[in-house]
């Protein structure tokens, strides 16, 4: 049979075939898996991972109101949205060292006249040249995936079989930050130091070895030495991004570190960078606060804030703007200046919640501190309807507000007891002329309190209609049309705003609108759920408004039982009031307080010992 062009190309392509497998050690074999290895299998793991980290900086959100990190991969968040591009990226990675890692050596024609080169060369453990850089991919996705042990062992072996190697460099850089991140600070530090003075370090490794130390630094709360890092990582890094987070972080640094001036000089570079709009709005506020503070500028200050509170552009941000006036009324002194930005911050919030976290826990610690446990109480009980357990300090925060409301419940009930006891001693028409009042009183905080409201829904209403309005007049992709609310997402976001702003966090359960849930499970065909409120508790209630007599009646000791029994409240209340103080806050003054009170009215008591 005559051989055709087509059994003479098929016969050469099974012939180079054999020619480059991996088993053998050729300059044929070593191109062509070099070439497979980096224009197939190395470029489609290095786009999955490229996509995993556009996901992860793109779902992260930074805090401005602490020290911005210098990496976005500590959230459980970054592992959930890029695990699936990681996986692809590892799995590629393996592929490759499977298929086309050549560790068989080459053919010696003569051992003895070898140069230093070639001896080198030939005694390598690896031949193709990307191998190194799928193990160092593979590391680097295990470590966004918060697989720190596999990671390890890629990177120690990359440095154990690549000496020497720029992969290898690299690989001890991401070695560090896993000991960082898992707070083995001493091993990260013996790492970093050994590599500082390494003149073999490449020179494209030094952004990321500048800012793997930095953050090491930053962890410690070393900010001299985060500074001293950071500067020569913005020396070095050319990426316009980089260069401005770094600025930003290293303006806060310089402000953390009582360096005014050159932090509002680090502020104003990371303006004339045009960042993200969050950004430079923080960029703006926190320059503002940072130019000459405390040296009579408080005005000058105030009067910037004040045109970026007005500013159309920062309608959502008017609560950090408040917030900022609070922090410079503070500084000059003026407390209740202060408090009231700080109570318009929480107002002028629109779903902002770190902002109106940090504005209820800034109130909340400012009556702590007075001491006003009463006010704090509140304010501490707002913040941790708005926070999740893996907020930083939550745990403290939660068992002082668990703390302040047994308190104030305590002091509601003396508070309470006393003054029925009042009404009870009164004559009728006295004690129906102190009702008449209190009701009146009522009547108008209601009054206010719906007023008030009703500006709030009109200024909402109006803000949501123009942001819907600008939000519809935005140009659709070619072909698209809003069919349905739900389909627009702007107009979806805004909703979500809105409920979060009037409802806050809410579980997705029955009744989630109501407060006190056991009024609706109490009614019959409703569930049996009644943790909250007790029965017994629901069917106490008065059955009379608030606006009647009855109301406040009911509750009146006019008989000697009842009298007795409301001294008893008072007297327990008394006792309980003091033991939060001592054991729970820690405050021996009020506890003695509260103690003597008890043993003044109650010699006889049986907590006297």
């Amino acid at each position: 049979m005559k051989n055709t062009p087509l059994h003479t190309g098929l016969l050469l392509i099974l012939v180079l075939l054999a020619g480059c497998s991996a088993q053998k050690n050729t300059g044929l074999s070593r191109a062509y898996h070099g070439l497979t290895a980096k224009y197939n299998v190395l470029f489609n793991a290095s786009e999955s991972y490229k996509k995993g980290l556009e996901k992860i900086d793109k779902d992260f959100v930074d805090d401005y109101s602490e020290i911005l990190p210098l990496f976005n991969y500590s959230s459980k968040e970054a592992v959930s949205v890029a695990g699936s591009d990681m996986d692809r990226t590892i799995k590629k990675c393996s592929k490759l060292i499977t298929l086309h890692s050549i560790t068989a050596k080459p053919k010696v024609k003569d051992n003895k006249n070898l140069t230093p080169n070639q001896r080198a060369f030939f005694s390598k453990k690896e031949y193709n040249v990307f191998v190194d850089d799928a193990y160092l991919l593979m590391g680097k996705a295990h470590f966004y995936k918060h697989e720190f042990e596999l990671a390890t062992d890629i990177f120690r072996r990359l440095i154990n079989d690549f000496k020497n190697q720029p992969a290898a460099f690299e690989a001890q850089i991401w070695l560090a930050r896993i000991f960082t991140e898992t707070g083995q600070y001493i091993t990260a530090s013996e790492i970093l130091s050994s590599l500082n003075n390494n003149a073999s370090l490449p020179k494209k490794t030094l952004p990321e070895y500048y800012t793997t130390y930095a953050d090491y630094q930053l962890k410690q709360q070393n900010y001299a030495g985060a500074i001293d890092l950071l500067e020569k990582a913005l020396a070095c890094e050319k990426r316009k991004k980089q260069r401005t987070r770094y600025l930003f972080i290293l303006a806060q640094l310089a402000e953390k570190t009582g360096e005014l001036k050159k932090a509002s000089e680090y502020y104003s570079q990371v303006i004339k960078m045009n960042p993200v709009y969050d950004m430079a709005f923080n960029a703006q506020i926190n320059r503002a606060l940072a130019y000459e503070q405390g040296f009579g500028q408080a005005d000058v200050i105030e009067t910037e804030l004040n045109k970026m509170l007005h500013d159309d552009k920062n309608i959502e941000y008017q609560d950090q703007v408040y917030y900022a006036l609070g922090n410079l009324a503070i500084k000059e002194g003026d407390e209740q200046k202060a408090l009231a930005y700080y109570t318009r911050s929480i107002a002028a919030n629109k779903g902002n919640e770190q902002q109106k976290v940090r504005s209820y826990l800034t109130l909340a610690n400012h009556y702590y501190a007075i001491p006003d446990y009463p006010n704090a109480q509140a304010y501490y009980d707002s913040a941790v309807a708005h926070i999740d357990a893996d907020y930083p300090g939550y745990n403290a925060i939660f068992t002082k507000s668990k703390s302040l409301t047994r308190l104030v419940n305590e002091i509601n009930t003396v508070k309470l007891a006393d003054s029925v006891l009042i009404l009870a001693a009164l004559p009728e028409a006295d004690r129906n002329k102190v009702i008449d009042k209190i009701i009146e009183d009522e009547r108008k905080a209601e009054e206010e309190a719906r007023l008030k409201q009703q500006e709030e829904q009109l200024n909402q209403q109006f803000d949501n209609e123009a942001a819907l309005r600008n939000t519809m007049r935005q140009p659709m992709a070619t072909g698209s049309t809003v069919k349905w609310y739900f389909y627009n997402d702007a107009a979806k976001d805004l909703g979500y705003r809105e409920f979060r702003t009037r409802w806050g966090n809410r579980k997705l359960e029955d009744h989630w609108q109501r407060t006190v849930k056991a009024m609706v499970t109490a009614m019959p065909g409703a569930g049996t759920e009644t943790d909250e409120i007790s029965a017994n508790d629901v069917l106490a209630e008065p059955a009379y408004g608030k606006m009647s007599r009855e109301y406040y009646l009911v509750n009146i000791p006019f008989t000697d039982s009842a009298v007795e029994a409301t001294h008893k409240k008072t007297e327990e209340a008394l006792y309980n009031m003091g033991v939060i103080y001592r054991d729970e806050l820690k405050d021996l003054g009020k506890a003695g307080e509260s103690f003597r009170e008890l043993v003044k009215r109650y010699p006889g008591s049986p907590y006297l010992l």
